[in-house]
């Protein structure tokens, strides 16, 4: 007789979670982030295995600067999902932007285990390398860099022309629209 009243009681924490990470959502969306964190904390509290509210808020504390705390919410977020690769590409940033270059990259390379052709990891990662080579070794990070960069060149003028080639001539066009050189 006590099981059920523990699923509806299971059942309600999550329905309460989610009604404060939506109500924590609308307060994002206005900028209110002081207010949208303290609902995104009682959806974690209502239900702490909700990853949803853990992204959240690592969004908010990048977008205030708070490296710290962006780090910490997308760590307790990777204890219940360790496979999200894209938010570990998240932490890797911030911990850059601490200057924890290492932990990033430890970050960047777990990514590329798990996911070895997730691209903007592996082109972090790659910065994030040459910049470290450029405080040894100038010449030897900007031959790197410049050879990167052509291959990025070719990368793009293959996709392009096939994209042109099977007639999809607006999709190339708006590849184009999004070269940088």
């Amino acid at each position: 007789a006590l099981q059920p009243i523990a699923l509806n009681q299971e059942l309600y924490g999550k329905l309460r979670a989610e009604a404060y990470k939506e109500k924590g959502n609308q307060l994002f969306l206005l900028q209110h982030y002081d207010l949208a964190i303290a609902e995104y904390l009682k959806a974690l509290y209502a239900n702490p295995a909700y990853t949803d509210p853990y992204y959240n808020l690592g969004k908010i504390y990048t977008i205030t600067g708070d490296d710290r705390r962006a780090v910490e919410a997308y760590r307790r977020l990777l204890l219940i999902n360790p496979g999200d690769h894209e938010v570990r590409t998240m932490m890797a940033d911030r911990l850059v932007t601490m200057g924890r270059y290492d932990d990033a990259l430890g970050q960047y390379d777990a990514v590329l285990g798990m996911e070895p052709g997730f691209d903007p990891a592996k082109r972090k990662r790659g910065y994030l390398e040459n910049q470290r080579l450029a405080l040894r070794d100038p010449q030897a990070a900007n031959a790197r860099f410049n050879r990167a960069s052509q291959e990025n060149l070719a990368q793009a003028k293959g996709l392009l022309t096939t994209y042109y080639r099977q007639s999809h001539h607006g999709e190339a066009i708006g590849l184009l629209g999004t070269l940088a050189f």
